[in-house]
């Protein structure tokens, strides 16, 4: 007997949209055989913390996760920031509500919401998440 789980995402995405893009550039690299490079990692970094919060695990647990999530966050920012030519992290933020910068508007601070997000609306075919 196997301690193995299987689990199957299955995506409906309209054709040729951004989504279909991704994951037709994930398929054609290989997802199928390196799900815990591309799948995992994103996934555990934005959602293992909270998971963690639900199974009452330590603190010590739930901040481990959280900062292991920030460290391939910032991974992942400072790469996107090298293959889009953006400034290093240090310099202004270069997107503001999801609109590039330029050089003659004022840079805001945005303000980070204390809680997470509410999924609650979110919808599958097996039901609503939360």
């Amino acid at each position: 007997m196997s301690n193995l789980k299987d689990y199957k995402l299955r995506f409906r995405l309209l054709v040729d949209s951004k989504d279909d893009l991704v994951m037709r550039w994930l398929w054609k690299y290989g997802i199928r055989d390196r799900y815990k490079e591309f799948l995992m990692p994103c996934l555990k970094a934005c959602w293992l913390p909270r998971a963690l919060i639900e199974t009452q695990a330590t603190n010590k647990e739930i901040q481990t996760a959280a900062a292991d999530g920030v460290l391939w966050l910032e991974h992942q920012i400072d790469y996107l920031r090298k293959l889009g030519g953006l400034p290093d992290r240090n310099a202004p933020p270069v997107v503001v509500m999801g609109k590039l910068e330029s050089k003659t508007t004022t840079t805001e601070t945005a303000t980070i919401p204390e809680n997470p997000p509410d999924i609650s609306d979110i919808e599958t075919r097996l039901g609503a998440w939360g």
